[in-house]
């Protein structure tokens, strides 16, 4: 990515502090921001779907400082023009 990029990246970036256990984001839900993560750590995990039902994974996965989620949408943005095909999250964070 080239630095004008970068820079039009970092000028729409916005502090947002998220309470202790508070859902970020939701699995299945369409993605409507990257979330970089500057302090602390979050927990992510894949849902399991048994037949109908749709449960939390037991297998965690720890997000600390300096990793980010909703990456595609940074792909998906440079390829459409349209919000029919927005991408969604796989993990529930």
């Amino acid at each position: 990515m080239n630095d004008v990029a970068l820079r039009m990246i970092s000028g729409c970036l916005k502090p947002k502090i998220f309470k202790e256990n508070e859902m970020v984001i939701e699995a299945g839900q369409p993605l409507n921001s990257m979330l970089i993560i500057t302090a602390g750590s979050m927990l992510a995990y894949k849902p399991i779907r048994v037949a109908t039902e749709v449960s939390p994974s037991t297998s965690f996965e720890t997000l600390d400082k300096g990793m980010f989620v909703g990456e595609q949408l940074l792909d998906w943005a440079g390829k459409t023009k349209t919000f029919d095909d927005q991408p969604v999250s796989f993990k529930t964070i």
